[in-house]
């Protein structure tokens, strides 16, 4: 009826997939954050945000997957009752996890593009200001 894999995979599914999404973002920005000067790399900061919209997207297609698996056929008689009302509180419970999981990795990969256009815009600013100051310098 269920393939075996839901049943192990969905309850621990949401906690995974934050625990992928930190480690994706961990592995683009490097020791970035544990440095006592920060500096970002703007394209790093977007090839985060893009992997963090392509998790977002696997987000969704587990939603899917298990609203499909965790439909039970509607016959079956009073018997499986329980069994069917309580697969169905799972699966609603487990759908609306991963769509609100898709939102929240969506909108953080939002603010990295944002956090990267402002760190370009702050940049280019400053060098603007700085060149102003000094104009034989050049950058």
């Amino acid at each position: 009826m269920f393939p075996p894999v839901v049943t192990a995979c969905t309850v621990t599914g949401v906690a995974n997939a934050v625990a992928m999404a930190y480690t994706l973002v961990r592995s683009r920005l490097g020791d970035v954050l544990t440095r006592s000067n920060l500096y970002v790399d703007p394209d790093d900061l977007r090839a985060a945000a893009h992997d963090l919209r392509d998790l977002a997207d696997q987000a969704d297609g587990a939603r899917r997957y298990a609203d499909r698996w965790l439909t039970p056929p509607e016959t079956g008689g009073l018997i499986y009752f329980d069994v069917v009302e309580r697969v169905h509180t799972a699966r609603a419970r487990l759908t609306a996890l991963y769509d609100e999981l898709g939102v929240a990795i969506d909108r953080a990969a939002t603010a990295m593009t944002e956090s990267a256009r402002t760190y370009e815009d702050t940049e280019l600013g400053t060098s603007a200001q700085f060149e102003r100051t000094d104009p034989d310098i050049g950058w």
